[in-house]
């Protein structure tokens, strides 16, 4: 990281939320959406920078990218989150990284539209101590994650691990290499369980209606009991 960008990553880091987006605009030349926030004591930086509309990044949140830096639209980043490495990052839309999750990216991380990943997972795109020089190994590749991927609390995921489009990893698991799509995994080593679509049942319209009851009763709550969602 160069002097300049050094600075204005410490300056992002102290200045208040709504100074954020602007600083990063002027000095970084990134491109920032409407409605975008960025949380008390986060800070972030890549070589080039773009937050869709209405995206979050909540407070206490470090990103420090080599490569480019790219969140899509409505998506969040929880606190206590750490992303870090050489290369870059790249979010889709309407995503949600969990709290104190740590994503490393010496190689390129890609999640894609409608991913989530629960409290506490870990990506690492490296995988070495021991020195390369005397015979060790050492392992370095990208992650990625398909669309409408759920990982659980807790997640796992080795250098090189590719999941599939429509797939759920249950807690605590640790994966390598390939999960197809439409996949359920879980253990350590992860294995497949199941598949998404068998588990997935058929919504009747008197079923989607309570539902929808639900889930309005549950928001009315939320905004009462908290009044704000940053």
């Amino acid at each position: 990281m160069s002097l300049y960008r050094a600075i204005i990553f410490l300056l992002l880091f102290i200045a208040p939320p709504p100074l954020k987006p602007p600083i990063l605009r002027i000095a970084c030349g990134a491109q920032i959406g409407r409605g975008v926030s960025i949380g008390w004591f986060s800070t972030l930086m890549g070589r080039h920078i773009s937050i869709g509309d209405y995206s979050a990044i909540r407070a206490l949140t470090i990103i420090n990218c080599g490569g480019n830096l790219s969140i899509g639209r409505y998506s969040i980043i929880s606190s206590f989150t750490l992303i870090y490495g050489a290369d870059g990052l790249r979010i889709g839309d309407h995503c949600y990284i969990g709290p104190q999750s740590l994503i490393n990216t010496e190689e390129e991380v890609r999640i894609g539209h409608r991913s989530a990943l629960g409290a506490r997972c870990m990506l690492y795109t490296h995988g070495s101590f021991f020195p390369y020089s005397e015979g060790y190994w050492v392992r370095f590749a990208p992650i990625t994650i398909g669309n409408r991927v759920w990982c659980a609390t807790g997640v796992f995921l080795h250098p090189g691990t590719t999941i599939g489009d429509n797939s759920f990893v249950n807690s605590r698991s640790v994966v390598s290499g390939e999960i197809p799509p439409d996949s359920i995994v879980e253990g350590n080593p992860a294995r497949m369980i199941g598949s998404m679509s068998r588990m997935q049942r058929t919504i009747t319209p008197r079923r989607l209606d309570a539902i929808a009851e639900q889930m309005l009763h549950h928001f009315l709550v939320i905004t009462a009991t908290q009044g704000t969602f940053r």
